[in-house]
């Protein structure tokens, strides 16, 4: 397999891509209404994409609330899963967080991927518990500096 690049998505073209990989992940895939993903805040977000072939195989999106990042919509296409490409966005998030002197971050994540957001430093906040089509969902925070 190629090798990945990464970029933050600036054209409308790359922010296009990414919509239609969450579509898939999400929508298609997971069977979340599609109306969810969009929140109206994706003009006012920095999405970072990795690229294959071409082809989108993973995005993330950061929205920054007073100091507060709020890390969301990250998709990794099928057929990339398992090489890493999360693990990357999510760095790639975190870096952009920092750049942007922001003083924590939070997520709503699936709740089978606790695991993962820990290992990033990631805390699960306690008694967060909701459920979206038939997804747990669970709260993860943070701090990048106090």
């Amino acid at each position: 397999m190629a090798k990945t690049e990464f970029k933050e998505a600036v054209t409308i073209e790359e922010k296009e891509a990414a919509y239609k990989l969450r579509k898939l992940v999400f929508a298609d895939e997971q069977g979340i209404p599609a109306n969810l993903d969009q929140d109206g805040k994706d003009n006012l977000a920095t999405h970072f994409i990795g690229i294959n072939n071409k082809e989108i195989s993973v995005t993330g999106r950061l929205y920054i609330e007073e100091k507060q990042g709020h890390l969301s919509r990250i998709a990794v296409h099928p057929n990339y899963r398992g090489k890493g490409l999360g693990k990357k966005i999510v760095e790639l998030l975190i870096e952009k967080a920092i750049q942007e002197d922001l003083t924590g971050l939070f997520l709503y994540p699936h709740a089978h991927l606790e695991k993962f957001y820990k290992s990033f430093g990631f805390k699960t906040v306690k008694n967060y518990n909701s459920e979206i089509a038939g997804h747990k969902i669970i709260k993860m925070e943070k701090v990048i500096r106090g």
